[in-house]
């Protein structure tokens, strides 16, 4: 048994490196919902009407020390874009320094949390992720576009609308990271929100195979 599963984890694998991004990446937005944008008397960029970071319409690429001061101290998310979200040093020094503070960045495809109390260093850290499907093999794959060391704990939610495209065994599930030195290690069993989004921790940044 233990034997067909390394089988079928190689197999996922090297699926997950072989197959394009445009024929993997998922090409419709997920459909949970979101929170209010921020209101705001600003006009905006791009003729929105409301300031970078307070919508999925504008959202941001870089996320400096003034966003992470005003978020948590509104309590409120910010929207960032999958494709580039990226958090300055400066900007996890500051939330570090907010006792209880936590960051809430939601982007089109998951949400990312990160408690201010897990930073252990800061450092300019990516939020990009790409997630593909392993159907035949009922997985799911992360690619993390940070290498190495977080300094911190992210917590990614992903909604339904993409984890049930992979058919994976939910009851039995497993979260696997794959290291640099493609060594397969069991992160744990399957963990849900109370909104049913599968929450993947991450501490390091690289692969992540869910099945």
């Amino acid at each position: 048994m233990k034997k067909g599963f390394s089988v079928i984890m190689a197999t996922v694998i090297a699926a997950s490196m072989a197959v394009s991004v445009s024929a993997a990446d998922y090409s419709k937005n997920p459909g949970y919902t979101l929170p209010p944008a921020v209101p705001s008397s600003s006009s905006g960029q791009n003729g929105t009407g409301s300031p970078a970071g307070s919508s999925l319409a504008n959202p941001l690429e870089v996320i400096e020390k003034k966003d992470i001061r005003a978020a948590v101290a509104k309590g409120e998310p910010i929207y960032a874009s999958y494709e580039t979200a990226q958090l300055k040093a400066n900007a996890m020094a500051m939330l570090a320094g907010r006792n209880g503070g936590v960051l809430t960045v939601i982007t089109k495809r998951y949400t990312a949390v990160i408690d201010g109390d897990s930073i252990t260093e800061a450092k300019d850290i990516s939020l990009a992720i790409k997630m593909t499907k392993a159907e035949a093999q009922g997985a799911m794959v992360l690619r993390t576009e940070q290498i190495g060391s977080f300094g911190c704990t992210v917590d990614i939610h992903i909604p339904a609308k993409y984890y049930t495209q992979c058919g994976i065994d939910l009851k039995n599930a497993h979260v696997y990271y794959v290291d640099d030195d493609k060594n397969v290690n069991d992160t744990g069993a399957l963990v849900f929100d109370d909104d049913g989004n599968i929450v993947v921790s991450m501490t390091y940044g690289g692969k992540y195979i869910i099945m």
